[in-house]
């Protein structure tokens, strides 16, 4: 993985070669236990691993809502996701959150 940083802009290219926006909200914080699909609004966490590596970072928009992971693994699945890092969105329907 490569890190480009340009206008502000913090990007990482990913195994298959895609570059990725990776730039942290204004308002970001680290945590060691997953905050689910709901935080604080119009923020960014990383989701540490037990070493203290990013595993996952998660935006939440104006309702706060998680919107988007990047996550920096391939959750032990290379051929469920053989891109690393990858991205995943989120829906949410009747109350209930989904990961895609």
């Amino acid at each position: 993985m490569c890190l480009a940083y340009q206008s502000g802009k913090k990007t990482i290219i990913s195994t298959l070669g895609n570059e990725i926006d990776i730039t942290p909200s204004l308002k970001h914080t680290s945590v060691n236990k997953n905050p689910g699909p709901y935080g604080e609004v119009n923020t960014s966490v990383d989701i540490l691993d037990a070493e203290g590596n990013i595993k996952t970072r998660r935006w939440y928009d104006s309702e706060g809502k998680a919107y988007r992971d990047v996550d920096m693994s391939d959750h032990g699945n290379p051929k469920e996701h053989p891109e690393v890092p990858h991205e995943h969105t989120w829906e949410y329907n009747n109350g209930k959150s989904k990961r895609n």
